[in-house]
């Protein structure tokens, strides 16, 4: 059985940091949803021990979610975007059936995010989750998956207003779940 692992972004010390600290908490060490949570203040770090952490405990990964900001095709730490490369370094523990899922504003919003969500689901070869509303508290709304091989189904305009700025999550925007949830449906 694979493990559940969550990154979240250490460096950003406003409310939004501090909500990602205590979700990690929450579902980490209370909830026990997560087998285990790191918070990370670059990329680099955060690939370096999530490739430790699968050498020490000898399993794949089921499920990593990185929760952090996030822009059109671009998932941010630290004010740093995503160098794909990087999952070069836990390739061997990652299997078809991995969900990677970022939990960001906007990811796969735009052509950007449909360009993004190609290029790292062949890439990284397993299913890739991710938004295309800005999200955060209580809804987390335009949540999509990709897998490898497949073009993204959803409009490049969801999650845009008339004048192509991105929307707030709301009840009412597709594929919405609770900020709290970490379940959603197979058919997204």
């Amino acid at each position: 059985m694979g493990m559940k692992i969550l990154i979240y972004d250490k460096s950003e010390k406003t409310f939004v940091g501090l909500s990602w600290k205590v979700g990690s908490f929450f579902f980490g060490t209370f909830l026990r949803y997560f087998d285990h949570v790191c918070g990370a203040s670059s990329w680099e770090d955060a690939f370096e021990w999530i490739e430790k952490t699968c050498e020490k405990t000898g399993k794949p990964i089921k499920e990593l979610q990185y929760w952090g900001h996030g822009l059109p095709g671009v998932p941010i730490l630290n004010k740093h975007p995503l160098p794909i490369g990087l999952f070069l370094h836990i390739q061997k523990s990652i299997m078809p059936s991995t969900l990677i899922w970022f939990r960001c504003c906007a990811v796969f919003n735009g052509e950007q995010g449909h360009d993004f969500a190609k290029s790292i689901s062949n890439f990284v070869k397993c299913r890739i989750a991710a938004h295309t509303f800005n999200i955060g508290f209580p809804y987390h709304s335009g949540l999509h998956t990709i897998a490898p091989g497949f073009k993204p189904y959803w409009p490049t305009n969801e999650g845009l207003d008339k004048k192509g700025d991105v929307l707030g999550s709301s009840h009412a925007a597709p594929n919405t779940i609770f900020t709290l949830s970490n379940k959603f449906s197979d058919r997204w």
